[in-house]
C-alpha cells in the first residue's frame, strides 16, 4: 500500500510541476508524509508567486457574467490557471461558472486545484456536477 501512496503523491507533484512522473523517480524513496509536505510547500510557493497576477484576474471576473467567464476559462486560461484563480474567487461565483464548463475541462481543473483553497467552493457545487466530474475522473482512472 505504501508504494501506491508514494506513487499517488508523485503523480500529484508531477502535475503541479508540469513534469512527467519519471522525472521525479529520485523522490520515490521518500515517505508519503514527506512527499505530501513537499507538494504542499511547492503548491504554496507557486500560488504565492503569482498572487498579484491572480488578483488582477479575480478583479476582472467581477465585471463579467459567469457565462463569459466560462468561455474565457475554457478557451484562454486553461485548467491550471483556472484552478489557481478559483481559490481566490468567491465560492458562489466559482460554482456559477463551474456549472457552465464542460465536464472534461472541469475534471482537469479538479486535478489541479489546491486542496487548501478548494474546500469552501467544493461544498457548494451541485450534486449533478460533482457526479458528472467524478464519473469523468473514474473513467480516466484518476
Amino acid at each position: 500500500m505504501s508504494a501506491l501512496l508514494i506513487h499517488a503523491e508523485l503523480v500529484k507533484l508531477s502535475r503541479l510541476l508540469g513534469v512527467s512522473v519519471d522525472q521525479l523517480d529520485a523522490l520515490g524513496e521518500e515517505s508519503v508524509a514527506d512527499l505530501r509536505r513537499l507538494r504542499g510547500a511547492v503548491g504554496a510557493a507557486l500560488h504565492e508567486e503569482d498572487r498579484a497576477l491572480f488578483g488582477k484576474l479575480v478583479a476582472a471576473t467581477k465585471l463579467l457574467p459567469a457565462a463569459i467567464i466560462a468561455i474565457i476559462a475554457e478557451k484562454v486560461m486553461g485548467p491550471m490557471l483556472c484552478a489557481r484563480v478559483a481559490g481566490l474567487l468567491d465560492p458562489r461565483q466559482v460554482v456559477d461558472v463551474a456549472k457552465r464548463l464542460a465536464t472534461p475541462f472541469l475534471a482537469e481543473v479538479c486535478l489541479q486545484l489546491d486542496p487548501r483553497s478548494a474546500a469552501a467552493m467544493l461544498r457548494q457545487v451541485p450534486l449533478p456536477v460533482v457526479t458528472a466530474v467524478s464519473a469523468e475522473l473514474l473513467r480516466r482512472q484518476e
